[in-house]
């Protein structure tokens, strides 16, 4: 696959930024307790919103999950899947581009801007981004590339932090983004009405609403650091954690207060 340098010149720099904050993580955080729960809430969005996976071309916009985190692409490619990712980092897609071929699972990786996807018109069947377009100020121009590269009648997930998660999250982001101590750049959280109307917006339709990943942001920070540092002690996370992976099954309008809220997006 053709790559695509970028020509990022925003607040967090673009390329030269988020190589820099790769590079600060020499380990990966597959295998930790919260990372595992946030697998098998990724499984869940796609099992419930995209059908017949087997066979059909999936886009994800970043590979950071894939050189650190999840590894859903994988676990797509694996269910017969033909997976694409790309990434504004370098340092991260060739991360992502060494463990596809660690696991011998094939992805199709590209070093490339959100908004100016480098793929033809209506290329991929669905499409699945999840805390990405958050951290640019052109969101919309995300949303618009989402369309362009969707075939008609394809789907997308779309999930960015959720400004009404019941545990603070949002106040304490912007507090630390005007500190400018926030590890993750600029970053925007949106209520599921602000991204539901930013996706109509795009000409893309709104088909359903969900979100995932509901537990105190401190919980999921504690356990990465316990598994970077001393993973023997994350036996402490797993047993937090098991009200936060109980309760969303039992109440499931409880998701839509998670860390992160979704819309699922279909081109007519």
């Amino acid at each position: 696959m053709k790559i695509l340098h970028c020509r990022w010149s925003r607040q967090q720099n673009g390329s030269q930024y988020w190589n820099k904050r790769a590079r600060h993580f020499s380990r990966s955080f597959y295998g930790s307790p919260t990372t595992k729960f946030y697998l098998e809430e990724e499984k869940y969005l796609i099992r419930e919103y995209f059908e017949n996976i087997a066979c059909k071309k999936i886009l994800k916009l970043d590979l950071w999950n894939e050189a650190q985190n999840t590894e859903i692409l994988f676990w797509l490619s694996i269910q017969g899947s033909a997976c694409f990712g790309v990434d504004i980092s370098e340092f991260t897609a060739h991360k992502a581009r060494k463990r596809s071929k660690d696991l011998n699972v094939p992805i199709h990786t590209a070093v490339a801007d959100i908004v100016h996807l480098p793929f033809p018109d209506e290329t991929f069947d669905f499409l699945y981004t999840m805390g990405t377009i958050e951290h640019i100020p052109e969101f919309d121009k995300a949303i618009s590339e989402i369309n362009r590269v969707l075939k008609k009648g394809g789907r997308a997930v779309i999930g960015v932090p959720n400004k009404l998660n019941p545990f603070m999250f949002y106040p304490i982001s912007i507090a630390l983004q005007f500190l400018g101590v926030y590890p993750y750049g600029y970053e925007k959280c949106f209520t599921n009405k602000e991204l539901a109307g930013e996706i109509k917006k795009s000409g893309l339709n709104v088909v359903g609403r969900d979100g995932i990943l509901f537990l105190p942001w401190v919980l999921r920070f504690l356990d990465l650091f316990l598994w970077l540092h001393y993973p023997s002690l994350c036996r402490i996370t797993e047993f937090l954690l098991k009200p936060f992976s109980y309760i969303p099954r039992r109440h499931r309008l409880i998701k839509r207060c998670g860390h992160l809220t979704v819309c699922i997006a279909e081109k007519q």
